[in-house]
């Protein structure tokens, strides 16, 4: 549990750090504006961070929204804006086609745990590449168990090898550096689906066809969503 709690604060940490830092850079340059912007951006992570630490009050229990409508296209603005300081600096060209009216049954605070993990396992990938594009896309589909949603998370990174594919929902296991990650991304991002009722999949796309990889998952379409999706 320790290692889960440090992997899910590690990020907005990080963020904080940096934002923090260059608040004081636009400081020393009187531009205010871009300082009270930042201070904005920090505040929302303390309370990022507020959420993540509530649920640990609830561990025992199923958080009683877990399966109220959640936007997705919210939740990938939230995910974003925590990892925002990174798509800048590393020029990630992030490309997002999902629906305004799409909700999903799951809770979106822990959607965007999900999110912000994959979103960060991207980007990471994509470290020595030499073109830096991360898509999320959604799309419907329909059968016997009604109406569902299918998100796809795809990078240009170099991908991974099949045997190691096949440990990459394994706790502790991790193909970064040391003491660049812990392992544990993926395991809870799949476990938070599952709860959902769906299911996180990794997909490796061939060489010809690009390359890098696409995590995948498909969760329920919330009734409440109307007719526009």
């Amino acid at each position: 549990m320790s290692a889960g709690i440090a992997h899910e604060i590690n990020q907005p940490l990080t963020a904080m750090r940096a934002l923090s830092r260059n608040g004081l850079l636009l400081l020393e340059k009187g531009r205010n504006a871009s300082v009270a912007e930042n201070l904005q951006s920090i505040d929302a992570m303390v309370e990022r961070m507020t959420g993540i630490t509530r649920q640990l009050k609830s561990f025992a229990r199923k958080a009683e929204a877990a399966h109220a409508p959640a936007s997705l296209l919210q939740a990938i603005g939230g995910a974003r804006l925590l990892l925002e300081h990174r798509i800048k600096a590393e020029g990630i060209d992030v490309r997002v086609e999902v629906s305004e009216a799409l909700l999903l049954r799951c809770e979106a605070n822990r959607l965007e745990q999900v999110l912000v993990n994959l979103l960060g396992n991207a980007m990471d990938a994509m470290n020595d590449a030499a073109v830096k594009r991360l898509s999320i896309s959604a799309k419907l589909m329909t059968g016997s168990a009604g109406k569902r949603a299918l998100v796809q998370i795809t990078d240009t990174g170099p991908g991974i090898a099949p045997d190691l594919a096949a440990r990459l929902f394994e706790p502790f296991f991790t193909t970064k550096p040391a003491g660049q990650g812990l392992g544990l991304g993926l395991v809870i991002s799949s476990k938070i689906i599952h709860e959902f009722g769906g299911s996180l999949r990794a997909i490796a796309i061939e060489a010809e066809l690009g390359g890098g990889m696409m995590f995948e998952f498909d969760l329920e379409v919330s009734k409440e969503d109307g007719p526009h999706v």
